[in-house]
């Protein structure tokens, strides 16, 4: 097993054998860019970057929920590791019982995998996710927990203690808790269950929970294939996201150097935004004219005193030397 703590895992299956997707992000609506947005400045971008139908690039790809695999803990890589036993250990102290691991293959710079505990009665299915991606200049990781019991009519309850970045069928009846401790959340998912009036379908066995988790993966991926989030990606793209996983083989660890590059690659976006809107047509008065030109000067201003901090920083650095 490789030791980079960044490395996806790494699957049998070629690629291409499969069919891999993209959230394209121009189809997201409002409530989910604001979701997965870390601030109000990514928030605006992104839906500028929506109505003017720009979309982000991705960084990795994932195949469809058909190819569902179990992993073992020695699967993952150390930083996964890392990160899902504190919220691991809150789940067995809560007495529910680990079942397996599992995740889909994914092509470019990412990581991940969901860890699955059951409780003693088989009526509530704990989901623990953890998922890293990155580029040369940024990384995201999050860990995230949810509870989910399944219910004789086909619908699902799910209680999470986060945020979901994207919408869920109709049929899974979620409710997001950002914030509260297991144990609380436990409680919480454990009341809705005794307030649904349809009987549940509970889970005793590791196969019978792998057969409830594929159902619910194939139904959240089909929810938005059908609504054009997820796409497949051409040969092409998977190339390039091959060539980005050997380019970028792991996340930058500085977060100050994270954070600074951001800024820069924000002020090259808006820049292009305005670029864009002048080549697309003529200002249709004064106003609109001060505006596209400000978006140019504030996003090109950023780019040179990003410039000049960054050759003072380099001069200082030989200097010390």
């Amino acid at each position: 097993m490789s030791l980079n703590p960044y490395e996806a895992p790494q699957y049998q299956a070629t690629l291409s054998s499969l069919t891999y997707y993209q959230p394209l992000t121009t189809k997201l609506n409002l409530g989910e860019y604001r979701r997965i947005s870390k601030n109000w400045f990514e928030f605006v971008l992104g839906v500028c970057l929506k109505f003017l139908r720009i979309r982000l690039p991705m960084s990795f790809a994932f195949a469809d929920t058909a190819h569902f695999q179990r992993l073992t803990p020695q699967d993952l890589s150390v930083r996964a590791r890392e990160q899902i036993k504190p919220v691991a250990d809150e789940a067995l102290a809560l007495k529910l019982k680990y079942a397996f691991s599992y995740w889909l293959p994914t092509v470019g710079t990412i990581e991940g995998a969901a860890a699955t505990f059951l409780s003693e009665d088989g009526r509530s299915i704990l989901l623990i996710i953890y998922a890293r991606t990155w580029t040369q200049v940024t990384a995201d990781e999050k860990v995230a927990f949810a509870f989910v019991t399944r219910l004789a009519d086909g619908k699902a309850i799910v209680t999470s203690g986060s945020k979901a970045d994207l919408d869920s069928p109709p049929h899974l009846l979620g409710e997001s808790h950002p914030g509260m401790p297991m144990a609380d959340l436990l409680n919480r998912h454990q009341q809705r269950v005794r307030e649904v009036g349809t009987s549940i379908m509970p889970v005793y066995d590791e196969n019978q929970l792998e057969e409830v988790l594929r159902e619910y993966e194939r139904e959240n991926f089909a929810f938005n294939v059908e609504r054009g989030v997820y796409v497949p990606v051409s040969q092409r793209e998977l190339a390039r996201l091959q060539q980005l996983a050997v380019a970028a083989p792991v996340a930058p660890k500085s977060k100050a150097k994270q954070r600074f590059q951001g800024i820069e690659m924000f002020c090259w976006i808006t820049l292009g935004i305005g670029v864009f809107m002048f080549s697309r047509d003529a200002p249709v008065n004064g106003a609109q004219a001060i505006f596209r030109v400000s978006i140019l000067v504030v996003a090109g201003a950023g780019i040179v005193i990003i410039w000049v901090i960054r050759g003072v920083t380099s001069l200082r650095s030989e200097a010390d030397g």
